[in-house]
Formats: structure tokens, C-alpha cells, sequence
């Protein structure tokens, strides 16, 4: 997980205190930082091919009536197929990166609050060159896409709740890894 701050912690009582006074996010000292949970790592590696394509787990039909702990071990079914699929969404693309030359993608996530987001940042080609933008050369690359499935197979939903969470990834389709930024300065984008 990125840099995280929610309800049960002492700065999230604080922050509710002085959130009528601030002009936008909490300061970042308020935030702490907390390893991917779905993950459970920094560095996430997937396979320069991708492989068969996930199927999603069968769920038990609605009108069954489960008890909290089912309900609980159903959700987390759940989100580890869906994190599987995210993971091999970001695998199929290192080809069509690679013969873009495409070397890393770089983006940020937030959540809490009422939703979610994923944000593209920019690309690092082979050359060396960071654009920010899609031209031609990455056209049939969409960025905002992979970011949000680079986040998701990271942390699975990640999206409304009493907290707030800021990150940044950096997927290298060189080394085949999704790495969760922990630069402060980065994820904060200062």
C-alpha cells in the first residue's frame, strides 16, 4: 500500500479536526507508509509472456446466505482473481511496449473518500527520453489503463472508505516488475 492515512489512527483524528481549515490534502507528515496488502511486496514481478488469460473464481450465487466469515473470504477470493487479471492485463502488454520502446510507464493511484484513481505520469523510452504524452510511437499504448491495472494487482480495490491513500508505480517492462514507489517526494509529486 502507498502512503495511507485512515480512520483509527491518531493523525486521522487530527486530520478531522483541521480538515475544515485546509485548502486541499492533509500535510504529508500525517501519512505513513504501508507495504502493498494485497502483494504483500514492493516489487511485483510478472512473466514477459502472459500466459492463458485468468478466469475469475465462481462465486457462491446471491441467494445464499453467508455468514460474515464467507462474506469475508469471498470478498478476498475476489480480489485476488481480480489482482491475477490486473497482473496479467500489464504482462500482455510488455510486447507491444517493447516493440514501442517502451522501457517503463510511470503513474500514481489514490483513494479513499468517496473513489478512486489511477494517473498516468509518463513513459521512459529506450533512448532515454521521458515523455509525458502519447504520440505516435505509444499510441497503441494506453497508459491510464496500465497504471490502474499495475495498481490493482497491487492492492486490489483500493477505493472509497474513511482514509485517505496516495502511491505511485513504476512498471519496468524490462525487468518485468511493478514496483509501489516509497519516495514520499515522488508519490506526492513535489
Amino acid at each position: 500500500m502507498p502512503y495511507y492515512l485512515g480512520a483509527g489512527e491518531p493523525e486521522w483524528d487530527e486530520y478531522m479536526e483541521i480538515i475544515d481549515d485546509l485548502p486541499g490534502d492533509p500535510p504529508t507528515t500525517m501519512f505513513k507508509y504501508v507495504e502493498p496488502w494485497l502483494a504483500k511486496t514492493t516489487v511485483l514481478h510478472f512473466p514477459e509472456t502472459p500466459g492463458p488469460r485468468p478466469e475469475g473464481k465462481n462465486a457462491e450465487p446471491a441467494s445464499q446466505q453467508l455468514s460474515p466469515e464467507q462474506l469475508i473470504e469471498r470478498w478476498q477470493k475476489e480480489q485476488e482473481a481480480a489482482s491475477e487479471l490486473a497482473l496479467w492485463k500489464v504482462s500482455s502488454m510488455t510486447a507491444k511496449c517493447r516493440a514501442a520502446g517502451v522501457k517503463r510507464v510511470f503513474g500514481g493511484y489514490d483513494g479513499g473518500g468517496d473513489e478512486s484513481f489511477s494517473h498516468f505520469r509518463g513513459i521512459e523510452m529506450n533512448d532515454g527520453r521521458v515523455i509525458s504524452t502519447f504520440g505516435e510511437e505509444t499510441a497503441a499504448i494506453n497508459g491510464y489503463e496500465l497504471v490502474g491495472n499495475a495498481a490493482f494487482a497491487l492492492l486490489g480495490r483500493h477505493d472509497a472508505g474513511e482514509f485517505l491513500l496516495r502511491g505511485a508505480v513504476v512498471i519496468d517492462f524490462d525487468a518485468c516488475t511493478i514496483t509501489d514507489e516509497k519516495d514520499i517526494d515522488v508519490v506526492f509529486d513535489r
